[in-house]
């Protein structure tokens, strides 16, 4: 049961009838079927509901699609903002919806509409704006049409339209509740009060971008990218505005994500290290002052008008999230297998106990949540929805069958794609130079080694996240075989050139009937040489961890990690 008051706003559809309509309620988030006679308004209903979906973003808009295709009957969704799609423009969403997501829409009969509202990544066009007001542009042709990447803004992905009504408690007994209610979800702390195990607690794990701010501008469309106005930032292009201010406390750039219509006002992401400059601005004035001096070629006062300016500068913007997950996604109520708590257990009522389980299941960020670096938010989400979709039609939507094996197949690839979070691409937004030299040697090192032996040797497993046909497990799973080649290789080329070094040593004016007679001088300096170099590169690499945290963490993730793992 999902209980309701005023703030929240609820779109409803029954099997045959599309029409929502809109209330003024916020939920609190109560285990299904469970009873609760008490309201606390006087213009109160109850509503027998199918399911309640709570949170009205990517994740919960898939899940009604997918059990509305599967005949599921009356299905609420439930949204905090003032309509189901809503976005704040200071933290505005371009999605990109590679093969994973690109499988859902075919699913549910939606994907032809993609090169509609969407911008494929045939080539990556990519305009960048230098500081001296000239523009380069690169064209990277992608020739295989099945890794495309189509780059949609948030309204168009969510373009759902309701009507709006006053306020009033709604009380759903829903037979499923879904949490899509993001990183804070009240689902989720609902699941962990019923079962304080700890199992529906989010697990974190570091990452290189953990913690960068981001905050993001509203340019007008096609942006000119000089003060003469002859060059511009096309709308379908990728676009940068280059800095001219270092230090990584100053220095940043603009980086905007295409989007398809051409008159459709642009969002300017910028994201730093804290403490950076950018964000010690509280008036647009002072905004204005920091955008002119990092980006003098950019026409800052033209792009941006003053009420805008100031609406940017008073905004926190965002902080993008440690790698998290939880062990568990659902908990069954009811059923002969019905996973629930003692608490749970104690406050149910038994006359709302049937043969038939009802279940509370969480997808998306509400159970998995990461930086940005990969693109895989909403492509993961809607991975859930359709992993779980195909255990409904496997087990003709029971509940009780469908959701533990769902977790079975699911929860290995939420832990390997939190994994890939830490070593993907976590340094691309330039937050420590070095560690991302480093990650691009990485990346040059494993395409060369898969162009010349790709039996042997896989891409770097940001290539490999291209390819819709490799789950996260398997993907980690190449990536950490390759390493610990990579690692044999180099072990034994150290090892050669050690032993070369050694042979050397006992060679030197003494002829080779002395070192057959003296194997074991050659024996210590190989050891001793070889052991000292293996010491002193894993000293260095903790040293950087405690003194230098972005690109020791890099470093670490790289180099040390692996070997502990494998």
């Amino acid at each position: 049961m999902l209980r309701s008051s005023a703030g929240m706003h609820a779109a409803h559809s029954g099997r045959s009838n599309t029409s929502a309509s809109r209330k003024a309620v916020s939920v609190r988030a109560v285990p299904p079927q469970q009873t609760n006679t008490s309201t606390s308004s006087s213009n109160s209903s109850s509503s027998k509901s199918g399911v309640v979906i709570v949170g009205g973003g990517p994740a919960g808009f898939a899940s009604a699609m997918m059990l509305a295709k599967r005949g599921w009957t009356d299905i609420s969704i439930l949204e905090s903002a003032d309509k189901i799609g809503h976005e704040d423009i200071t933290k505005s969403f371009v999605y990109g919806i590679d093969g994973r997501g690109q499988r859902f829409l075919d699913h549910v009969g939606l994907k032809d509409l993609l090169p509609k509202y969407g911008v494929a990544l045939q080539s990556a066009c990519v305009a960048k704006s230098l500081t001296n007001g000239k523009v380069t542009r690169a064209t990277i042709p992608m020739k295989d049409d099945s890794k495309l990447i189509y780059f949609m803004p948030r309204p168009k992905f969510m373009d759902v339209t309701a009507a709006s009504s006053s306020g009033e408690t709604i009380t759903f007994q829903p037979r499923l509740v879904i949490g899509a209610d993001g990183l804070h979800s009240k689902v989720r702390q609902t699941l962990h009060q019923l079962d304080p195990s700890g199992r529906f607690e989010m697990q974190k794990v570091d990452s290189a971008s953990a913690g960068l701010r981001y905050k993001v501008m509203m340019l007008p469309a096609n942006p000119k990218a000089n003060h003469d106005g002859d060059e511009c930032l096309e709308n379908e292009a990728l676009g940068v505005y280059v800095g001219a201010l270092t230090g990584s406390s100053r220095a940043a750039r603009l980086g905007l994500l295409p989007v398809r219509d051409p008159t459709a006002m642009r969002p300017a992401n910028l994201i730093v290290k804290e403490p950076h400059e950018f964000f010690d601005a509280t008036t647009g004035e002072q905004l204005y002052e920091y955008l002119e001096k990092n980006f003098p070629q950019m026409p800052v006062r033209e792009l941006i008008p003053p009420d805008r300016a100031q609406l940017y500068a008073e905004a926190s913007g965002g902080r993008f999230p440690n790698p998290q997950r939880t062990d568990d996604f659902y908990m069954l109520f009811g059923g002969s297998q019905g996973r629930q708590s003692e608490e749970a257990s104690s406050t149910r009522s038994t006359a709302a106990q049937d043969s038939e389980a009802s279940a509370m299941l969480l997808v998306g960020d509400s159970c998995h949540c990461f930086p940005p670096d990969l693109g895989q938010g909403v492509n993961s989400a809607l991975e859930d929805v359709l992993q779980f979709g195909s255990k409904l039609d496997k087990y003709a939507n029971s509940l009780e069958s469908a959701l533990p094996e769902y977790q079975e197949e699911r929860s290995p690839n939420i832990k390997a794609l939190i994994r890939l979070q830490q070593f993907g691409y976590p340094t691309q937004y330039g937050q420590d130079k070095a560690a991302q030299f480093l990650w691009m040697c990485n990346l040059a090192l494993r395409a060369l080694l898969n162009r010349m032996f790709p039996q042997v040797f896989d891409q770097v497993a940001f290539i490999m996240l291209q390819d819709p046909t490799l789950s996260y497990s398997e993907i980690v799973n190449r990536a950490n075989t390759t390493t610990s080649r990579i690692q044999i290789l180099s072990t034994a080329l150290g090892m050669a050139f050690t032993a070369k070094l050694a042979w050397g040593v006992t060679l030197t004016n003494r002829g080779t009937r002395y070192v057959h007679q003296n194997i074991f001088v050659f024996v210590f300096v190989f050891v001793f040489v070889f052991v000292f170099v293996f010491v002193f590169v894993f000293v260095i690499v903790f040293v950087f961890v405690f003194v230098f945290k972005g690109l020791g963490l890099s470093l670490y993730l790289a180099v040390i990690d692996p070997v502990l793992v494998l």
